[in-house]
């Protein structure tokens, strides 16, 4: 099967890693162990890093054991490796129900270096749906928004797919994705698709600058197209169901 190159932006690790919360004290050997593969993923040496996010998992149990093992499925991500992040985000899920809205996350991730686009868009649909806080969620459903986008046939709904990637690029820098910069540079791609080159330059110049944009400075166009999609407006499922629903289970 068809793999796409590792592309999801820096403040994605950022972000899972926060919503992958709870690990263990920094004197047990899975902290240890998580210290290891830290320091391998900030090298670039995934294979290890991986090893040891895993040794860490498998040294804990419960909700410890499935924030290791989320993490472990981000390393796949940045890895390349679509096929073993699914896997990890349903172990995940499994053990600790409330991660479902990172671990959906990550199964989207992987499924779009599978080039399964269709999964992927469901996935991270239902992750948006549990909790529109969580910003790597917008800004992978952007990416596959914007993907799809270049595959489409028809261009109003090309037009429709990358609308909406610039609202949740914007959402997920409100909610606050660092570093801001790739995904400014990523809004910058979206915008200018939609024939707006002054407002992707400034996107650019924030990027250049990694500064988060004054709310009031978006375009009148945007604000329009951000109220008519920001999913916030509709009710949502709690993100903290203490069980894993068959729907939730089918996205995976």
């Amino acid at each position: 099967m068809k793999k796409r190159k590792s592309w999801v932006p820096a403040s994605a690790g950022c972000a899972l890693a926060l919503a992958a919360c709870g690990l263990a004290s920094d004197t047990d050997p899975a902290a240890t162990a998580w210290g290891h593969a830290e320091a391998a993923d900030s090298r670039g040496d995934y294979a290890l890093a991986s090893r040891e996010m895993h040794r860490a998992a498998m040294l804990t149990q419960g909700p410890a054991r499935a924030n290791y093992l989320l993490q472990t499925g981000l390393i796949a991500i940045k890895a390349g490796e679509g096929s073993k992040a699914l896997t990890y985000a349903r172990r995940a899920l499994t053990l600790d129900p409330k991660l479902a809205p990172a671990a959906l996350t990550v199964a989207a991730a992987g499924y779009m270096l599978t080039d399964e686009l269709g999964r992927a868009e469901k996935s991270v649909n239902r992750a948006v749906e549990l909790n529109p806080d969580l910003a790597v969620a917008r800004i992978i459903r952007a990416e596959v928004d914007l993907t799809l986008a270049d595959e489409e046939k028809k261009e109003d709904n090309a037009r429709l797919r990358r609308n909406r990637a610039v609202v949740d690029l914007e959402l997920a820098l409100d909610i606050g994705a660092v570093p801001a910069a790739p995904v400014h540079a990523r809004l910058a791609d979206a915008l200018e698709a939609l024939g707006k080159a002054e407002d992707a330059e400034a996107e650019r110049y924030y990027g250049r600058n990694d500064m988060l944009p004054i709310p009031s400075e978006s375009s009148a166009s945007n604000r329009q197209i951000r109220a008519h999609f920001n999913d916030r407006s509709r009710p949502i499922a709690p993100h903290h169901s203490p069980t894993v629903s068959r729907r939730t289970i089918a996205f995976l």
